[in-house]
């Protein structure tokens, strides 16, 4: 290549890896490194992109012959430290970005009011995990240059991982009025959004980075995460899919997919990824591992192909920090047991779920133990109020009936779900948030507090929920006659949901409470689950 030739073949591999298209850009590093091998900013970005990818060891070698080129340049340093963070090997990954500051620093002090330096100091600080002094780097280049839309956008990511999260919205809102296709402030808006449960914002934004670039992978995975909230698990894995075919290294994707059908009761598809993913896997001792055998201990015929309980064996959890050292103790027992259960061995199998109960109930908050939604009081209610619900239940012959499947934790809500969906003209919904999507859209709409009831809408308000929620489950239900959902959160408000929502149905399940203690003690169970001490006393 002549020099205009290099030039022009680096700018259109930049311009493909920042679109997405990453097998085209890594044919055009590679090219420009073999004809010039002292091509820094090509090793360098070759190295991010292997590491976008999930190939890491590949990565840090590209990055490391960039060092070895220009050993001063502090993106490279923290393009190392991010894959040996990857790698799990988090001392040297700190070492890179401790040298990274130093050569910022350096440069600083010659040019103290270089805006970009200050955000180059700010990425590093936030990769050493020190957000508040982040923070301040990025404000510093923000004072020197008010339309720097990164430092915005970066702002806002630290402001996100220091949960100060309506402030993080300012940020990516700010650079967004300066740069509206920013897709770092687009990504960072859309994971707040989400975390306020603005589900169909965070979609919106996804989706604005896909008409942009359709296969950035980022936006796509995270697509795919918010979709099964909107009832769309089938979607969910046919981007997934997609995500695997443009970046089949990546390890982050298979695990969500495996995550996906674990939850879906796919098993033998959850064991199938999660085994390549264990091929992959270094060290026993990491969470990965971990999760991958769990969603493997799922399916009992992977049992006779890899003896997963001599690998849980070598799993040493006292060598992760705290809280991972706790979760995986917890993991390690509750995997153990359900293999032993898959094997028969039911005694061994019932040891081990004890202790993984033990353990988790040790990590609760004393008050997060007591039972906080009043299920026998709003039975009763509804009840009560059944033979005038009869009369007010609205109706709308154009709408699907809209099916709740509702009952304690682990009393067999899914299981219900699945043989009902069986049903020609039913569509599964899982546990979706649809309800609380249109509330939180109807009160920003109205400028009202997004913790107002149900309740507390107004007779406007009312209207524009049901005509939202109409609009939003016909689209879902694609055609089908029922739409089903399992999410027990929604049971204090069903009266009112009764009398709001046209066509709505509720099935209650009820199962003995030995059977249900039982379930709930077999049960991994979270914050969210009953309580062992309320379901004795039952």
């Amino acid at each position: 290549m002549q020099p205009g030739d290099l030039k022009s073949s680096m700018d259109r591999a930049v311009a493909l890896h920042q679109a997405g298209k990453l097998a085209d850009a890594e044919t055009l590093y590679r090219a420009v490194i073999g004809a010039r091998p002292d091509f820094f900013h090509a090793h360098h970005l070759l190295g991010v992109l292997l590491m976008q990818q999930g190939a890491h060891e590949q990565a840090l070698a590209s990055v490391d012959a960039a060092i070895r080129i220009e050993p001063r340049f502090p993106d490279a340093h923290q393009s190392r430290g991010k894959i040996l963070a990857e790698l799990d090997r988090h001392d040297e990954a700190t070492e890179s970005y401790n040298r990274a500051l130093v050569a910022i620093d350096a440069a600083l002090r010659a040019t103290p009011r270089l805006a970009h330096g200050h955000f180059a100091r700010g990425k590093m600080l936030e990769a050493l995990k020190r957000p508040e002094e982040a923070i301040e780097s990025y404000r510093a280049a923000l004072r020197l240059d008010p339309k720097h839309a990164e430092a915005l956008s970066n702002c806002g990511l630290a402001l996100y991982d220091l949960e100060r999260i309506d402030e993080a919205l300012r940020s990516f809102d700010a650079a967004l009025a300066i740069s509206p296709k920013s897709v770092s402030a687009l990504l960072g808006r859309g994971k707040a959004l989400m975390d306020l449960d603005r589900y169909g914002e965070a979609l919106a934004d996804f989706e604005r980075i896909l008409e942009m670039y359709p296969d950035h992978i980022e936006a796509i995975v995270k697509h795919a995460k918010l979709l099964p909230e909107f009832g769309d698990c089938e979607g969910a894995i046919a981007e997934l899919k997609r995500a695997l075919a443009l970046h089949p290294r990546r390890q982050k994707t298979k695990f969500q997919l495996a995550g996906l059908y674990s939850m879906l009761n796919r098993y033998a598809e959850a064991a199938t990824l999660s085994k390549e993913i264990l091929a992959k896997t270094g060290e026993l001792e990491t969470p990965k591992t971990l999760r991958a055998l769990t969603h493997i201990a799922r399916h009992p015929e992977s049992l006779a192909e890899l003896d997963v309980l001599q690998l849980l064996d070598l799993i040493d959890p006292a060598s992760s920090a705290e809280p991972v050292r706790r979760q995986m103790e917890i993991e390690l027992a509750f995997t153990k047991a359900l293999v032993n259960h898959n094997m028969g061995r039911y005694e061994v199998a019932w040891r081990s779920l004890a202790l993984a109960n033990d353990l988790k109930r040790a990590t609760l908050d004393p008050d997060t133990m007591m039972f906080r939604h009043s299920w026998q009081e709003a039975i009763h209610r509804l009840d009560s109020m059944s033979s005038e619900l009869e009369a007010l239940l609205p109706s709308n012959e154009r709408l699907p009936i809209w099916l709740f499947i509702l009952g304690a934790s682990r009393s067999g809500k899914s299981s219900l779900e699945s043989l009902v969906s069986s049903i020609p003209g039913v569509r599964r919904g899982y546990e979706n948030r649809l309800i609380e999507i249109v509330r939180q859209r109807v009160l920003r709409e109205a400028g009202r507090s997004a913790n107002t009831d149900i309740a507390e809408l107004t007779p406007a308000e009312r209207a524009r929920f049901v005509s939202l929620f109409g609009s939003s489950i016909a689209e879902l239900s694609n055609g089908a006659k029922v739409f089903t959902c399992t999410l027990p959160g929604y049971i204090d408000q069903l009266p009112e949901l009764a009398k709001l929502i046209p066509n709505l149905r509720i099935v209650f399940l009820k199962r003995g409470v030995s059977d249900l203690w039982l379930r709930v003690f077999m049960k991994h169970y979270s914050k969210k689950n009953f309580p062992l001490p309320t379901i004795r006393t039952m």
